[in-house]
């Protein structure tokens, strides 16, 4: 099935479009002690700039929530404060031709501030550790997993509309490793790697670019930069030591990095304007080296090495990386400066809320951040520099994988057919 958006599509007509609120599986999502009073409602221009279409006071139905013109794009955002002023409610969808939506609703999924949230639509699938991407800028791309029968299958879920879309393709092999970049989508395992063109479907063999081969990156982990390049990291798989890295970007080229030293089990980030910083996995050699926008070699820090496997990383700003690594329910956070790096900083020690082998940390602002973390079951928490709390998962799950959405929420998905969102509000990206 052609991905078509609705950035694209649109039409002639100068009628405005209705936006009304949908809650997902939190029916109280408006209701609930402390309840919003009141909702803001703000287009986005695609600069940025909000518009106010609306102060409703609450409760209020969907003709109060205001209309659209044709003549705007953007996004819209709602946001809702308690009586004494405290941010409750939160939601946003993608950006939009509101043109082509004349006469028509736009669905808002709205959901409590710094908790868990049940999306609308059910997975077709309960996959555990899927593999996740965002293709096109609109579908929550989700692959592989733990089961072999269905690890080939892709599920898209269309966060404009809500819901998983059908007939999506498969991969024709089981993919270790994956990245999507814009609507090109990789698979690569022992034997070689294959692309999904989700403009076209067409699907094909992929050949190596020069400078390596896929048996460098095949089961490392994927970071996404900030122009859309999904970077497979081969220096995070678990276990075979390895320098490399494969780029690929928006337009579906592909390209070879080295790093000077090759590791294992390293962690891996993207801070914006630094780079790709790469973390541990090696007893002798420096503990980070990022790979600067543009760059061909990497630049090696001077910090000392730190011999740390299974570490999962975050930019917080534009200076600070979290790296944070776990055995059972032993945790350890490590900030790291690199506009003033201290070779003696030491990392922080706490007792997560459950046994972890596997981490996605994901930042919510310029010092807390939301992990993910499993050794079968699953559980959430965030760290703000000192503390864990737990975030209940709304579902039991296993194998759950966060990624982050953009909207700037945390999508999690794996072991339910449900997929759940977080956002704190003035944190994300």
């Amino acid at each position: 099935m052609v991905l078509a958006t609705l950035v694209g599509a649109a039409c002639s007509s100068t009628q405005d479009a209705t936006i009304a609120i949908t809650l997902g599986g939190e029916a109280d999502a408006l209701t609930r002690a402390p309840a919003p009073v009141s909702l803001v409602v703000d287009a986005l221009g695609l600069d940025g700039g909000p518009t106010t279409l609306a102060t409703v006071a609450l409760p209020a139905t969907g003709g109060d929530l205001g209309k659209i013109s044709a003549d705007l794009n953007g996004s819209v955002r709602i946001t809702g404060k308690d009586g004494a002023g405290t941010p409750r409610v939160w939601g946003a969808t993608l950006p939009v031709s509101f043109a082509s939506l004349a006469g028509g609703t736009l669905q808002v999924f709205v959901q409590r501030t710094g908790e868990m949230a049940r999306m609308p639509g059910a997975l077709p699938d309960a996959r555990e550790a899927p593999q996740l991407g965002v293709a096109s800028g609109q579908y929550l791309m989700i692959t592989g997993g733990t089961d072999a029968a269905q690890a080939r299958s892709t599920v898209l879920y269309d966060l404009l509309g809500y819901k998983a879309i059908g007939a999506s393709p498969a991969f024709t092999r089981t993919p270790t490793s994956f990245a999507v970049a814009s609507t090109y989508a990789v698979a690569i395992d022992d034997g070689g790697a294959s692309y999904l063109n989700l403009a076209d479907d067409s699907t094909g063999t992929l050949t190596a670019p020069a400078g390596s081969s896929f048996s460098d990156v095949v089961g490392g982990a994927t970071v996404m930069g900030p122009d859309g390049t999904a970077y497979i990291v081969g220096p995070t798989r678990a276990t075979t030591a390895s320098a490399k890295i494969l780029s690929l970007n928006v337009s579906g080229s592909l390209g070879f990095l080295g790093l000077a030293a090759a590791r294992t089990a390293a962690g891996a980030a993207y801070v914006a304007g630094r780079g790709l910083v790469v973390f541990g996995g090696d007893a002798k050699a420096p503990a980070i080296e990022i790979f600067a926008p543009g760059a061909s070699t990497s630049t090696v820090t001077s910090l000392p090495p730190r011999d740390v496997r299974g570490a999962a990383g975050a930019a917080l700003d534009a200076d600070h990386v979290l790296f944070a690594w776990a055995s059972g329910t032993s945790g350890w956070f490590l900030a790291v400066d690199l506009a003033h790096p201290d070779p003696a900083a030491a990392p922080v020690a706490a007792t997560l809320p459950c046994a972890a082998k596997h981490l996605d940390v994901l930042a919510l602002d310029a010092k807390t951040a939301l992990v993910v973390a499993e050794d079968g079951p699953s559980c959430a928490f965030t760290w703000d520099g000192a503390t864990v709390k737990e975030i209940p998962l709304r579902i039991p799950r296993r194998g759950a994988r966060a990624i982050r959405l953009p909207t700037g929420a945390v999508a999690i998905v794996g072991g339910n057919a449900t997929v759940e969102q977080f956002y704190l509000m003035g944190g994300g990206t």
